[in-house]
């Protein structure tokens, strides 16, 4: 399970409900249509929305560190298979998650996407 964080980071609450708002490193954007993803996290508690965010941040970091080694490789002439650390970050997200977020359809580049909204 994720470390839990301090305070409400990555928290934005918005007419009593919480979405999870975070910034897309620079070094992946490519990967997303936009610089930031926002989310709903379906909830007007704080706590829950805080575990939330919590199983999200692992997630995101876990995929990220994924897409920034294969960015590596790349540079180096090697190729990385980047689509089993996608199956394993959807596998990630928690199925609560699923059942309460909004999907809006984001992609990731070259197809099939994250269900997130980024912008």
């Amino acid at each position: 399970m994720a470390r839990p964080l301090d305070g409400d980071r990555y928290l934005r609450p918005r007419a009593g409900w919480y979405y999870y708002y975070r910034h897309i490193p620079r070094r992946v954007q490519p990967f997303y249509e936009g610089q930031t993803i926002r989310l709903a996290l379906g909830t007007q508690s704080r706590d829950i929305a805080r575990m939330r965010r919590d199983e999200l941040v692992e997630a995101d970091d876990a995929y990220w560190a994924q897409l920034k080694l294969s960015l590596d490789l790349e540079k180096a002439g090697q190729t990385m298979d980047t689509v089993h650390a996608r199956k394993r970050y959807e596998i990630a997200l928690p199925n609560q998650a699923q059942k309460h977020y909004t999907e809006t359809g984001c992609a990731i580049g070259g197809g099939s996407g994250r269900r997130f909204q980024a912008s």
